[in-house]
């Protein structure tokens, strides 16, 4: 199964707003967790 951007949008859209803040909070989770391991591989190589 494909999905476009667009279509897990609409999707997202369609839940329930305390799924969509769980949703979130989520998102910014592993986000936070990418951004440290991307730092930690760049700051690290000067």
């Amino acid at each position: 199964m494909n999905l476009t951007v667009e279509e897990i949008k609409k999707m997202i859209f369609q839940l329930p707003i305390q799924e969509q803040i769980e949703l979130i909070e989520d998102l910014e989770d592993r986000l936070e967790t990418l951004t440290i391991m991307h730092l930690a591989e760049t700051e690290f190589q000067e």
